[in-house]
C-alpha cells in the first residue's frame, strides 16, 4: 500500500514549511548518502576519532539551503525542544540501529566548528561520491515519474517533453565582489600588504541580461513533466576555466542520463551549443533543439548544397538546398522567371547505427511539394556532420536543424522548456541570500550544488512520488 502524497489533488504542488522539513529528514536522497558516505578516521591520520558520521555534515548542507545560512541550521539543532535534531537521530535509529550502529550520531548535536572542520577537510574528497549517488537516485527518480523511459509518449521524429532534457548554465554571485586580482591592498600609511578576503575561484561573467557580475558558473540538466513544480535535477557541475567549456560539458551531462534513461531522445538549450556540441549529440543517437546561431547584421540563411530527390516513379535528380533559418528549402521559379525558396515538409528522422564507429547516422526524410507530375517524391539530407563536410569545410550541424526555429515542435517543445530552465535559475537565485553562494569557491559551492539538487529533488519525490516511502515501517526502501 503507498503512502498518500503530501499535497491534496485541489491544491498547488508545493510543500508548506514544516512538510518540507520533515521531509527533508525523511528524504531518501539522504539516506541513499548515508548508506555509502561510510567514512571514519584511519589510525594513521591521527588526531580524535570522528564523533559524527559525515553523512549528518551533508545533511548539514541540505538544511542550509532550508534555514538560509549555517548559523541558524546551528541554532535550530540546538533547540532541543522545537529543533530537528531528535528527528534526525531517530530517523538514523530506523535505518542503521541495528546493522550499522556507527552510523547513528550521538544525542548532542555538532557545532558549527565540527560541520566547517568536515567541509573542509572530508566533505571535499567525497565529492565524486556524492554526485554519483545523489544523480543516480535523480535518475530513479526520473523513471519513477515517468520521465526519460521509453514508454512515455514521443518519438525521435515527434518529440515530447517527457522524453527531452534541457539544461542551463547559471552564475551565482559570490560572497565578495573583490576578484582574486584586486584582494592585495597596501596601507597608505604603514605600507602594510594585506590580503582582503574574496573569492578565489571568482571571475567575471557577463549574463544573460548584460550585467557583468563576479561569480561562479554552474552546469544544471533537468528533465520535467507537465505539472507544475515536476521537475528533476538530473547533473550540476561547476563551468571551471581549466575543465570542459560549457557546451561540451552539459552534452557530458546529457549523455551521461541519457545512457541511464534510453527513453531520452533530445536536449533543449540555447544558443550556446554550437555545431561541434550538436554533432557530438547527433552521433549520439540524440537531436539538439537549438535556435541558429546569429551574428549581428548577418544572415543565418546560406546555401546548403545539393541532396539527391527521390521522385516517385524511382529515378533521381539533383537538387539544390538552401537553409532559411536552419530549415531546408528547394528553389522553384514562376513563369516570369522568379526565384522562389519553398520550405520541405518533414517526414520522419531516421537513425541508423553504425557497428564500426560506435556512432549512429542520423538523417531526416522531407516530402517535396509536388505542382506537377513531374515532381513529388522525398529527400533525405543527413543531419550529422559526413566526411565530405569535413573535406568542403561545412559545419552541418551548426547550419541545419532537425527541428528549426519556425517548427511547432520547437515551438511546443524548446521554448517552454527554455522557460522552465530560466525559471529554475530564478528559483535557486531568490533561494539564496541576497542572491549569494552560501559558500567561497568551486570546491565547497560544488558541494553546495549537489546538496541542493538533494533539497529540490527531495521535494519533488515527495509530491509526485510518495510510494518510495513505505508506510509500514516509514523506512526508506534500499534501492537496487
Amino acid at each position: 500500500m503507498a503512502s498518500p502524497p503530501l499535497t491534496s489533488a485541489h491544491q498547488y504542488n508545493r510543500l508548506s514549511d514544516d512538510a518540507r522539513r520533515k521531509h527533508v529528514v525523511d528524504s531518501p536522497f539522504v539516506w541513499d548518502v548515508a548508506r555509502h558516505l561510510d567514512y571514519t578516521r584511519r589510525s594513521e591520520e591521527g588526531g580524535r576519532p570522528n564523533q559524527y558520521p559525515l553523512w549528518v555534515f551533508f545533511l548539514w548542507l541540505i538544511l542550509i539551503h532550508e534555514y538560509g545560512s549555517s548559523r541558524r541550521v546551528e541554532e535550530a539543532l540546538q533547540d532541543q525542544l522545537h529543533g530537528p535534531w531528535a528527528q534526525i537521530r531517530f530517523a538514523a535509529i530506523r535505518e542503521f540501529g541495528h546493522e550499522r550502529p556507527h552510523l547513528v550520531p550521538p544525542q548532542a548535536p555538532p557545532s558549527r566548528n565540527a560541520f566547517n572542520y568536515a567541509l573542509k577537510h572530508h566533505l571535499p574528497t567525497n565529492t565524486g561520491l556524492l554526485s554519483t549517488l545523489v544523480r543516480g537516485r535523480s535518475r530513479r527518480l526520473a523513471v519513477t515519474m515517468g520521465l526519460g523511459t521509453t514508454d512515455a509518449p514521443g518519438s525521435t521524429s515527434r518529440p515530447d517533453r517527457h522524453r527531452v532534457a534541457y539544461g542551463d548554465v547559471t552564475v551565482m554571485t559570490v560572497r565578495t565582489r573583490r576578484l582574486a586580482k584586486d584582494a592585495r591592498e597596501a596601507d597608505r600609511t604603514t605600507g602594510e600588504v594585506r590580503v582582503r578576503r574574496h573569492d578565489p575561484d571568482a571571475a567575471l561573467h557577463t549574463t544573460g541580461g548584460g550585467a557583468i557580475t563576479p561569480g561562479l558558473a554552474f552546469a544544471f540538466t533537468h528533465l520535467r513533466g507537465p505539472n507544475r513544480n515536476q521537475q528533476v535535477i538530473l547533473a550540476v557541475d561547476p563551468v571551471q576555466p581549466t575543465g570542459p567549456t560549457e557546451g561540451h560539458l552539459v552534452v557530458d551531462q546529457y549523455l551521461e542520463a541519457a545512457h541511464h534513461l534510453p527513453g531520452l531522445v533530445g536536449y533543449a538549450y540555447d544558443r550556446a551549443l554550437r555545431g561541434v556540441h550538436l554533432n557530438r549529440l547527433l552521433k549520439a543517437g540524440h537531436i539538439g533543439l537549438v535556435g541558429n546561431h546569429r551574428n549581428k547584421g548577418q544572415t543565418n540563411d546560406r546555401y546548403h548544397g545539393t541532396e539527391t530527390h527521390h521522385l516517385p516513379d524511382g529515378s533521381t535528380r539533383e537538387v539544390e538546398i538552401h537553409l532559411v533559418g536552419g530549415a531546408p528549402h528547394i528553389r522553384t521559379f514562376d513563369v516570369n522567371g522568379n526565384e522562389h525558396l519553398q520550405p520541405l515538409k518533414r517526414i520522419r528522422i531516421n537513425k541508423r547505427y553504425n557497428k564500426s564507429t560506435n556512432t549512429f547516422r542520423m538523417s531526416a526524410e522531407y516530402q517535396v511539394p509536388a505542382p506537377d507530375q513531374e515532381s513529388g517524391g522525398y529527400l533525405r539530407i543527413r543531419l550529422d556532420e559526413t566526411a565530405e563536410d569535413l573535406i568542403r569545410g561545412y559545419n552541418r550541424p551548426e547550419h541545419l536543424r532537425a527541428f528549426p526555429e519556425s517548427d511547432p515542435t520547437y515551438v511546443n517543445v524548446q521554448k517552454p522548456l527554455r522557460a522552465s530552465a530560466e525559471s529554475a535559475n530564478r528559483a535557486i537565485d531568490d533561494h539564496h541570500p541576497r542572491e549569494r553562494l552560501h559558500h567561497f569557491g568551486y570546491e565547497t559551492s560544488h558541494l553546495s550544488m549537489l546538496a541542493w539538487q538533494a533539497y529540490r529533488n527531495g521535494q519533488t519525490e515527495a509530491i509526485f512520488a510518495p510510494q518510495q516511502v513505505t508506510p509500514d515501517t516509514g523506512k526508506v526502501p534500499i534501492p537496487a
